[in-house]
């Protein structure tokens, strides 16, 4: 199959930046769909940008005219998933889109994390289309821990919302990109589910002990109440789905932990996943 052009939805968070970048490595026309005009300037004049609503035909149709892969992220927490991931694979099969590719999540059976359970409900809804697709479901972002990198340079603390037990399987969004750009035009990825980690697991405890050792610098792990992390997301404003969403999956990583494999992520990259250990020396 020939990919004459991409269009990204979601296209100005670190997800869709990420992967519109993978997708211009490789040389593919790529066009964004953004929320809001000011995203745009990332992008200049390698993208075609298109700013819309994910709910409207009329933009959604707009921006699809000539793409013949669509790759699908909805913004992050949105409580209107369902009916978003409904709208833009209504929107494909009226298209001349060939390949529809599905940014979920790893483990979307989850039903105690709503994010994860509504894009087990989109792909459901894929299933039901018609459409060719690929469905690509990625474990937390090692990126995350850069949200933390202030306090932990500065005051050699890594503080976060749940105990020093709690094991979560991660992954470098360079690779999750990389991944992207790789299955988006090869028929033999069509109809595929992948689920995509590294190899390993770590314990934040393991965690910071990681970072202390490549920095060469004793970093300490606080944990911080719930009660604590509410107050402050309500004070920079984050909407309340949101912060209820995360503080059930903090709730379930700390009881279940989340694992994943790097097995399919390799098979996909011809390599073996970016390590924690290499991430934190790229980026401590």
């Amino acid at each position: 199959m020939k990919i004459s052009s991409i269009l990204v939805t979601g296209a100005s968070g670190k997800t869709g930046r990420a992967v519109i970048q993978s997708f211009l490595n490789k040389g593919y026309s790529v066009r964004a769909l953004i929320h809001k005009s000011g995203s745009a300037a990332p992008y200049s004049d390698q993208v075609v940008t298109f700013v819309g609503d994910l709910y409207s035909t009329h933009d959604l149709t707009h921006a699809m005219e000539g793409a013949t892969a669509v790759y699908h992220i909805c913004p992050n927490m949105h409580p209107g998933e369902v009916n978003i991931g409904r709208q833009v694979i209504k929107v494909a099969k009226n298209s001349a889109v060939q390949h529809f590719v599905f940014h979920s999540v790893l483990h979307p059976q989850i039903k105690e994390m709503p994010h994860h359970w509504n894009k087990m409900l989109v792909e459901g809804i894929l299933f039901k289309s018609g459409l060719t697709y690929t469905i690509l479901q990625p474990s937390a972002y090692m990126q995350n821990i850069l949200q933390y990198k202030k306090a932990i340079l500065e005051q050699n603390v890594y503080a976060v919302p749940y105990n020093g037990e709690t094991r979560i399987g991660m992954v470098d969004l360079e690779d999750v990109a990389e991944a992207a750009a790789t299955i988006i035009c090869q028929p033999r990825h069509f109809g595929a589910i992948y689920e995509l980690s590294s190899d390993e697991t770590l314990s934040q405890n393991e965690l910071v002990q990681l970072i202390s050792r490549i920095r060469q610098k004793e970093v300490r792990f606080e944990e911080i109440s719930r009660e604590r992390w509410v107050k402050d997301m309500h004070q920079i404003g984050m909407d309340d789905y949101a912060i209820t969403t995360l503080v059930r999956m903090f709730e379930y990583y700390e009881t279940y932990g989340f694992r994943g494999n790097g097995t399919v992520l390799r098979a996909i990259l011809d390599r073996a996943p970016i390590s924690m250990t290499h991430f934190i020396e790229k980026y401590f």
